[in-house]
């Protein structure tokens, strides 16, 4: 019984669709993961390098994407006074040590430069979510004009306001979930450089700094483009066996 069912056209048709469909697909999802992991050792590669190049100034800057894309990870020093009333929260943030794992924010501070009309964003380092998202952290000002030495970054998914109703409140702190350099320049009524610096560990102004890459981030792509390509493998394993049966 079980081989005339394995001769049914309909089994068969079924098998050649599943492969069709499927076997593309993992191989895809497969080469992606690989991409994604070449991406992550060239970033910690460029990383580790430009950390130890010398510190630049802001007369070193570009106010372009690409400019500011080719010092990436370089450390960077200015001098000037954070705009501590316009305070951003960058949301979902979770931090992970070897004793446990905890979500909160990001802070995010405009900083005024001496001498520049544009504003840099500093990320200021995590603090956790607190009691409930509706009571937002207290976020302590630095009023003095202060000389800051942090790393040149930008963040994959660029900060933007929330669309939520507590993205667009006229309250500072703001919670926001990406970052948007246009929507930023916009709410902030000011032009602004398109990087976070992000403070060094230990900064007087900043709070806890979270890990630049995780650990075995690139291993954890390699290993996920493995399954895919197992995956497919057990699809085509599937057709065959299907196809060998329906020919008895």
């Amino acid at each position: 019984m079980r081989d005339v069912f394995m001769k049914l056209p309909t089994v068969k048709l079924s098998a050649g669709l599943v492969t069709v469909l499927l076997f593309p697909l993992f191989v895809y999802l497969g080469f992606w993961q690989l991409d994604r992991a070449n991406e992550k050792k060239l970033s910690e590669t460029n990383a580790a390098t430009r950390k130890s190049q010398k510190t630049i100034f802001l007369k070193d800057l570009t106010p372009s994407p690409e400019a500011i894309a080719a010092i990436r990870y370089r450390t960077l020093q200015v001098t000037g006074t954070f705009l501590n009333k316009q305070t951003f929260l960058l949301d979902n943030q979770i931090l992970k040590t070897n004793k446990h794992t905890a979500v909160g924010y990001q802070v995010i501070t405009p900083f005024q430069p001496i001498g520049s009309h544009r504003l840099i964003l500093v990320n200021r380092g995590w603090v956790p979510l607190g009691k409930n998202r509706e009571t937002l952290p207290v976020i302590p000002p630095v009023h003095r004009p202060i000389t800051l030495s942090g790393m040149i970054n930008q963040p994959s998914n660029g900060l933007s306001l929330m669309p939520r109703q507590e993205s667009i409140a006229p309250e500072y702190p703001k919670r926001i979930q990406v970052v948007d350099y246009a929507k930023l320049a916009t709410e902030l009524k000011q032009d602004i450089y398109p990087f976070l610096l992000t403070l060094k560990p230990g900064d007087p102004s900043g709070f806890q700094m979270m890990p630049l890459f995780f650990k075995l981030s690139v291993e954890r792509h390699i290993a996920y483009a493995v399954q895919w390509f197992m995956m497919s493998l057990a699809v085509l394993i599937y057709y065959g066996v299907v196809r060998c049966r329906s020919v008895r």
